[in-house]
């Protein structure tokens, strides 16, 4: 007897103990759980709670206990939980999110896992583990809105954009789309850096939203392209005035770190759905009314027409055409020789670029150059006349035909966004050619342009030897301001005074004058006829370039006329 005493004490002792053991288990992972957890009843009041739910909401466990949960949920979020906490009680395990409201008024972002409580196969209540995702949520937000939203200007992006095309075109809503490009911001930002060129992009994203009200939707395609939605708006009277007010609200200048800076735009329009109802369609419709705009002189809007699609066709062949040129080596360098009208000695000349497109002939400079400066092809195109020019100088050394510096034209996108100094110094060393060889020819409005900064590659490539030329001299309106203070050796004077001489006798005596007293050298280009050599010579200026001596010919010309010149 005493025996079955015992053993029942010790099964008893051991049932209580393991039960302790439970009870300190469930206890220990309730109070020291690093997350906030709770308890609740049948009806959901909160019966207890750990002390990092305490310390989360800040409440006290007396402001706690007894209380229904929903007082501490936001109220737009009650229906969930109460849905949460009936699924629990029926043996769902619910895991949901929600915000609650801490006692300093907050609201916080939690996720809660939660279940029903069974003692003895009875249902008593719900336990539930609470994770702060607050930040989580502010990053996901973040996340989202970077996914629909140009980080700089704050405006909706490409992807935000052709998504409310297609609801657009859902529903069957008619509207009118803008897409507008600036003219002058890749100028502004080759010249004074992307710092600059952000603050400009916000300056232009501001004045689209004051001067676009209502249900009109602005986003930022990327670089300075904005694109415009109006909704239920395609009467062109309307459009016209909206586009009108546009243009006239850009003519007038942004300011930007104390700067006034001048950015036009240009605007290509389509409707939906007259132009077409396919969405790409129409955004290529209106990219080629706006490229169509900047090719007849920016600062405007067109609406699509689709006689433009040819033009369109056309540029996009002649780009891709100039690139399998430049690829191919197919472009051809001609040389202009350089005399000096006192001796009638050859000087040097001046590499000009020439395109004998194979279906069109020979296609203009201003032509293919602009065009590879809008497509940023320029400085590869430079870099191989560069070359080129370094090469044809070491054959004209070897064959002792080579007489006076070369000049290669540099463009301001070249000049400010390629390491011109660099480019130019490693191919005179490929070459084994002395920069006094080479001159570089940068226009006025280039110079006049981050002084400071012009100045310093200026003045490294004359510590080289190379000669640095002032281009089409007095087509600006602001270069006597700079003259004295930009480091170059010769002003070029333009074609256009010496064409009309007699008128412009005056001005091109000013010239001569000036750079006299500056102690700079002066060329005159495009002279061709005799009065012209004779009224230079006149005031002063002997160094010429033009069809008076010859026109640009290609470098086998050049060599065989040279030698010619030396055996008469």
């Amino acid at each position: 007897m005493a025996i079955i005493v015992i053993l029942v004490l010790g099964i008893a002792i051991t049932f209580i103990t393991k039960m302790n053991n439970k009870k300190e288990r469930y206890r220990s992972l309730f109070e020291h759980n690093p997350e906030a957890v709770f308890r609740t009843d049948l009806a959901g009041n909160l019966l207890s709670v750990n002390s990092a739910a305490l310390d989360f909401t800040g409440y006290t466990k007396e402001e706690l206990i007894g209380k229904h949960f929903s007082l501490f949920v936001h109220k737009g979020d009650v229906k969930i939980i109460h849905k949460s906490f009936n699924n629990a009680l029926k043996g769902e395990k619910e895991v949901f999110e929600i915000r609650i409201v801490k006692k300093d008024g907050s609201l916080a972002d939690v996720g809660i896992t939660s279940a029903r409580i069974i003692v003895q196969g009875k249902i008593i209540g719900v336990y539930g583990i609470v994770k702060d995702i607050t930040e989580g949520k502010k990053a996901q937000a973040t996340i989202n809105y970077l996914a629909y939203h140009d980080e700089l200007t704050t405006l909706p992006n490409r992807r935000l954009y052709t998504m409310r095309l297609h609801k657009l075109k859902l529903k069957n809503i008619p509207f009118t789309i803008m897409n507008i490009d600036f003219d002058r911001f890749k100028r502004l930002n080759d010249l004074f850096g992307h710092a600059f060129g952000d603050k400009v992009l916000i300056e232009i994203s501001m004045r689209l939203k004051a001067n676009l009200s209502g249900d009109y939707f602005i986003a930022r395609m990327g670089g300075d392209e904005f694109n415009v939605i109006l909704p239920n708006v395609t009467d062109r009277e309307v459009v016209n005035k909206i586009a009108t007010n546009l243009i006239q609200s850009f003519r007038q200048p942004l300011k930007v770190r104390g700067h006034d800076c001048l950015i036009t735009a240009s605007i290509g329009i389509a409707f939906f759905p007259e132009h077409s109802n396919d969405i790409d369609s129409l955004v290529k419709y209106a990219d080629i009314a706006m490229y169509n705009v900047k090719q007849n002189g920016s600062d405007d809007f067109e609406v699509y027409d689709s006689a433009m699609n040819d033009q369109t066709i056309e540029r996009i062949n002649m780009e891709n055409d100039l690139r399998y040129a430049l690829e191919n080596d197919l472009l051809e360098i001609y040389y202009q020789p350089k005399y000096n009208s006192f001796t009638n000695e050859l000087i040097g000349s001046e590499a000009l670029l020439r395109w004998n497109h194979s279906n069109y002939g020979f296609i203009s400079p201003d032509t293919f150059i602009k065009l590879a400066e809008e497509t940023g092809i320029i400085i590869h195109l430079e870099e191989w006349v560069l070359r080129k020019v370094c090469r044809q100088i070491k054959e004209w050394k070897l064959a002792s035909c080579y007489r006076g510096r070369v000049s290669i034209n540099i463009s301001h996108i070249h000049f400010y966004q390629g390491d011109i100094v660099s480019a130019i110094t490693s191919t005179l060393m490929e070459f084994d050619i002395e920069p006094t060889c080479l001159e570089i020819e940068i226009t006025e409005t280039t110079m006049m342009n981050n002084e400071f900064e012009t100045n310093k590659t200026l003045q490294k490539l004359r510590s080289l030897g190379i000669e640095v030329s002032m281009d089409d001299f007095g087509t600006g309106y602001s270069s006597l301001g700079y003259l004295h203070k930009l480091s170059i050796d010769r002003l070029k004077i333009d074609k256009s005074f010496i064409h009309e001489m007699q008128k412009n006798e005056a001005i091109v005596a000013t010239i001569i004058s000036m750079a006299n007293t500056l102690n700079l050298k002066v060329i005159a280009e495009g002279v061709e006829t005799n009065d012209q050599i004779q009224v230079l010579n006149k005031l002063g200026c002997h160094e010429i370039q033009g069809y008076y001596y010859s026109k640009p010919i290609q470098p086998e010309i050049y060599k065989q006329n040279f030698l010619l010149a030396l055996a008469q």
